[in-house]
């Protein structure tokens, strides 16, 4: 659909129906983008509507949505604490080693006299710049409990009071369609055969919340006046999307809703689309909303095998020996990957000159070990798998709120070993390294003792 088009089904006066997805989403933007968004959805408030499965849903996962809010700046405030720390420790140690180098050349202590006292100097600087951090921390702190936070929640709250709502399903009527569920899913028949894969089952019957709004949709939808209706979700496994092609809906989500209303349409969009096809858009929310969506449908494909290969590279770099002294590198085969690179998550930063995407990946790969006894003789130990996970940071440059392509810098920070299995004649597995080395000792002296 593009802008004439839902302008055109705006003027019909459609029946306008949000995911709960979509409501849990302005808790996860910034409060600049939330605003922006409410404005839009209030612009078209009469015509909305919304399932008890939604209202339910809200509900059940907005505090902890909210909880996470909080974290923000404190992931923020950590990262920054760190690179303080990480600054003093390295500049200090730097310069002591300068200084015991050149003791270390027979240079006398008079010699480097002046050396020492900058370091002593240097030592003061580096506490202002520790407290001047504290001031920063300080500052922050004040920031997030009294303004922004609780404002964007008070937003949102403000809004989802505002909402008309269906009546909740009986019991009755949500057994007919968990019944009918079972056959769907075992047939993936969307939507919702993925959630029996992935929802915690509280009552048995969570596994079914996104055919209980299906449901709702077509049955309200039947009834109503509006020739078309509009289902904005944020949804986008492949029980509601075609799983080769992110962006569209599943067919036969618009067969069935034709069955049900032969005589009306149904759009389907996500939250970015929504606010895109809007009046007046604001480039920098776009941007912001459309992140998650831009990332796995392009960016990630552009840059997978370049940082595929640096976290394999540093797999294959990695000192095995640490988990033990006896361990080497087998040179037949070394090491391989056991699956492409994951994209676990993505946050965003947006200004006027920049929006920077954080990209949280995993690559799974595993190394073949071997064990040399005193006499030389070398045996196949077993191997060691683990998850390398990073952080990569892609910047690009924004001229009128829109991406420069040209500007474009990649970064991996954060490296790290998880999830790691080592596999001889004991297993041991472990969420981090040093976990994992304490494990292995323990398994090796058993072996050695017995």
């Amino acid at each position: 659909m593009d802008h004439s088009e839902y302008k055109m089904v705006l003027e019909q006066e459609p029946l306008i129906i949000l995911d709960a997805n979509v409501l849990l989403e302005l808790y996860r933007v910034s409060e600049y983008a939330c605003n922006g968004l409410i404005e839009k959805i209030e612009n078209v408030l009469s015509f909305i509507w919304l399932p008890s499965q939604v209202r339910d849903e809200y509900h059940r996962n907005y505090r902890h949505i909210q909880s996470k809010m909080d974290k923000r700046f404190v992931e923020l405030s950590k990262g920054f604490d760190k690179s303080i720390t990480e600054f003093k420790k390295s500049a200090k140690d730097d310069i002591k080693s300068v200084i015991n180098g050149l003791k270390r050349y027979s240079y006398k202590e008079d010699d480097v006299k002046e050396l020492i006292d900058f370091e002593s100097e240097f030592e003061v600087e580096l506490r202002k710049i520790v407290d001047l951090g504290k001031n920063f921390d300080s500052k922050l702190s004040k920031l997030q409990t009294k303004d922004m936070i609780e404002k964007q929640k008070n937003a949102v709250d403000n809004l989802v009071k505002k909402f008309n709502y269906g009546l909740p399903l009986t019991l009755e009527r949500k057994l007919q369609i968990a019944r009918e569920g079972e056959l769907r899913y075992k047939y993936k028949i969307p939507p919702g055969f993925k959630d029996e894969e992935t929802k915690d089952h509280r009552d048995g019957l969570d596994k079914f919340g996104d055919l209980f709004l299906w449901k709702e949709v077509l049955e309200y939808a039947s009834k109503a006046d509006n020739d078309n209706v509009i289902l904005v979700t944020n949804d986008a496994k492949e029980d509601w999307k075609i799983k080769k092609n992110g962006s569209k809906f599943r067919p036969e989500l618009y067969r069935e809703f034709n069955d049900y209303c032969p005589d009306k349409q149904i759009h389907f969009m996500n939250l970015s689309d929504f606010y895109s096809l809007s009046e007046h858009v604001d480039n920098l929310i776009k941007l912001e909303i459309n992140a998650d969506t831009y990332v796995r449908n392009h960016l990630f494909g552009e840059i997978q095998e370049e940082i595929q290969d640096k976290l394999f590279g540093y797999f294959i770099e990695h000192d095995f020996t640490d988990m033990h002294d006896d361990y080497y590198r087998n040179n037949n085969g070394d090491a391989e990957r056991l699956d492409d690179l994951k994209l676990e998550e993505v946050k965003v930063i947006v200004d006027e000159l920049e929006v920077e995407y954080a990209l949280s990946v995993s690559l799974p790969a595993i190394s073949y070990v071997s064990y040399e006894d005193n006499e030389g003789m070398v045996f196949s130990l077993g191997d060691i798998s683990a998850d390398v996970v990073a952080r990569v940071i892609v910047t690009f440059d924004l001229k009128d709120g829109k991406r420069v392509n040209s500007s474009r810098s990649i970064e991996l920070e954060d490296f790290e070993l998880q999830n790691i299995y080592s596999r001889d004649l004991y297993d041991v597995y472990a969420d981090d390294e040093s976990t994992a080395h304490a494990e292995q000792m323990e398994a090796l002296e058993e072996y050695y003792n017995h």
